[in-house]
């Protein structure tokens, strides 16, 4: 199972949300380089870059991304990606697999296109409140389960699905396993999971059942979680 630390951006800025609210945002630091230098020292494979000006419409850290990219750190990039213009011109930058969402919901059609174009160079997010998927920056959702869309984007052709608990994300409150469980038996696809991991024995759980990958953002920063002995958990 890969470990996947996360720099989410906003105003050049690393930082945390808590359940995606911009006002409850903590920043750990000023130098997202050096942090994803850091990650990669300890043994990380891959780091997951969010854009959350972009996600919310309020700015971009197109540039940050760049120093990150050229300094040859491997990134799973995500946030506001609108079209597939926007997806090949992250792809040419460098990043190793884009993460979609919205473009991805909003047409099928284009999906299946995506897919056809980029197949494991792309992933999709699917981000749920409740048991609904939230869309758009988290600002609204669509009439269907994170499971059922799921099982829609896998038969798609989608081999990389990253899910979100938008009321864990940030939290550290846990994760619902029972809710892995499922999905994993249920979706045939790499599954990603992240919010509210709080713990090296979580990390160990979700290896058991399964999850292909896992995501860890806030129990890195505040110390929670070890990111060397987790990727060591991953891999062994």
């Amino acid at each position: 199972m890969i470990v996947i630390p996360s720099i989410d951006l906003v105003d050049g800025k690393v930082v945390r949300l808590v359940r995606g609210n911009i006002n409850e945002m903590k920043v750990y630091s000023c130098s997202p380089i050096e942090v994803a230098r850091k990650f990669v020292d300890v043994g990380a494979k891959l780091i997951h870059v969010v854009d959350i000006s972009a996600a919310l419409g309020i700015g971009s850290n197109r540039e940050v991304l760049k120093t990150i990219v050229r300094s040859n750190i491997p990134v799973q990039f995500g946030g506001g990606i609108r079209n597939k213009e926007e997806v090949e011109d992250l792809l040419n930058l460098g990043v190793k697999r884009v993460v979609v969402s919205t473009v991805a919901f909003s047409n099928f059609a284009v999906a299946k296109q995506l897919i056809d174009s980029y197949d494991e160079q792309l992933a999709v997010s699917v981000d749920y409140i409740g048991n609904k998927v939230a869309v758009k920056g988290w600002k609204s959702v669509v009439d269907l389960s994170p499971l059922e869309m799921a099982k829609k984007l896998s038969l798609l052709g989608f081999k990389y699905i990253v899910f979100t608990s938008i009321e864990k994300d940030g939290t550290l409150l846990g994760i619902d396993l029972d809710f892995v469980n499922k999905v994993i038996e249920e979706v045939d696809a790499n599954l990603i999971f992240s919010g509210g991991i709080s713990s090296i024995e979580e990390i160990k759980k979700l290896k058991e059942l399964g999850a292909y990958g896992v995501i860890l953002g806030k129990s890195i920063y505040e110390e929670k979680i070890n990111l060397k002995e987790a990727i060591k958990v991953g891999e062994s």
